[in-house]
């Protein structure tokens, strides 16, 4: 019995030992973390930044402040501040510097190095609009693809975006940035370290109505007004996308397409979203569609890729392997190099393209030549595990004749 109640004692010191470090962290934390209110063509939306590297710049998520045509922060004392401009930013990091009109003098520190997984982690931010909302959790991963990002477990809404993944020091991990909605506690922030990347001392970019945001592929003859709402539906279209809320950015691409019906950008990002839900039909209309204006306007940024997924509409789809092949041999021929991708870095697609025609002729019963086209593939690439799977189930169909 009393070995009970000396157990029972320890884990009450425990807890209340671990209530008193949170509670600290959250105090210490708390006076740098600001609410964001921004203003846009599309509406109203929220979010989360911090005070970081300098007194009066506030790190958040660049998806959180693009288009914006007004920006409010609001601290945990209740102060309204009002931000002036983008200092500098990354959409490939999500990331972004703001500069306050005033300034604070707490500021979190960014930690350089990347996280383990295990280690603990929290966070503060606007969860739905619940200004400075605390959520406790750990680092699940390191995910290393074309952007690196921490996987994390504490709990987070919309409106978390922005905010400062915490360690248990009170040193920003992390930005968070993105949620999976369809799994549990499956977050994202951008490491801290890209924070560095950015320039601080840039001279700021004042907030006007798009004055900051690329319009670029946006600049035809439709009228001012709809080219902001096409570049608003275009932008959430894409955050959608990245979020791998698929049918949702079909929906904000459309209406992007509506106001500004021949742009190329909407078209491929479109193009994407039903190749994945597997809508071939779709597909096959908005590629015929991308490359028709590509040719009309001279714009063959995209016509690589669109003719890729028209071959896929008739592969996956339509089951004309003929016509595919067609369509990929006339990439090999003609629209292979990266220009046509839209790409800036090297990127070998012929690889691909060949385990595509080897795919297709497999489907013809024509082994012998499907096994070719493994092999140009394994030339290539000797590690691509679907050649290497193709090129062996040519060699078992040649073996059965």
């Amino acid at each position: 019995m009393k070995r009970i109640i000396l157990l029972v004692l320890c884990l009450l010191v425990v807890t209340c030992a671990y209530g008193a470090d949170t509670q600290k962290l959250y105090n210490k934390s708390v006076t740098s973390v600001v609410s964001l209110k921004v203003d846009t063509p599309r509406g109203g939306c929220i979010g989360t930044g911090f005070y970081a590297l300098e007194p009066d710049i506030i790190v958040t998520c660049y998806h959180v402040v693009e288009g914006a045509t007004n920006i409010t922060a609001k601290t945990s004392k209740g102060n309204i501040v009002s931000i002036e401009g983008i200092i500098d930013y990354s959409e490939e990091k999500d990331i972004a510097l703001l500069k306050a009109s005033s300034k604070n003098s707490t500021l979190l520190e960014l930690q350089a190095n990347m996280p383990t997984p295990g280690t603990p982690a929290y966070v503060l931010g606007s969860p739905k609009g619940l200004d400075f909302s605390f959520s406790n959790g750990m680092v699940s991963q390191i995910r290393r693809g074309k952007e690196t990002l921490i996987q994390f477990t504490c709990p987070v809404s919309s409106g978390n975006s922005g905010g400062p993944l915490l360690s248990e020091d009170g040193k920003v991990l992390g930005i968070v940035a993105a949620q999976f909605t369809e799994g549990q506690n499956l977050n994202f922030a951008v490491p801290s370290a890209s924070v560095f990347m950015l320039n601080k001392d840039n001279a700021i970019t004042k907030i006007k109505r798009n004055n900051y945001v690329d319009n670029t592929n946006f600049n035809d003859s439709s009228s001012e007004e709809d080219i902001d709402k096409a570049q608003a539906h275009y932008v959430l279209g894409v955050r959608y996308a990245q979020a791998g809320l698929f049918n949702e950015a079909e929906k904000e691409l459309i209406l992007a397409l509506k106001y500004s019906p021949n742009k190329l950008p909407v078209l491929d990002k479109l193009a994407i979203c039903y190749y994945i839900t597997e809508n071939y039909h779709a597909l096959k209309f908005v590629t015929e569609t991308g490359i028709k204006i590509s040719i009309e306007e001279n714009d063959t940024r995209f016509l690589g890729r669109f003719y890729n997924n028209l071959a896929e509409s008739y592969y996956n789809g339509y089951k004309d392997y003929v016509k595919a092949i067609e369509l990929y041999q006339l990439i090999i021929e003609k629209y292979l190099d990266n220009k046509f991708w839209n790409y800036d870095n090297s990127v070998s697609h012929k690889e691909n393209i060949f385990l595509h025609i080897g795919f297709c002729y497999y489907d013809l019963k024509d082994y012998k030549t499907a096994q070719k086209y493994a092999e140009k593939a394994l030339i290539l690439n000797p590690n691509y595990e679907l050649a290497q799977e193709l090129l062996e189930g040519c060699k078992r169909q040649l073996r059965r004749r």
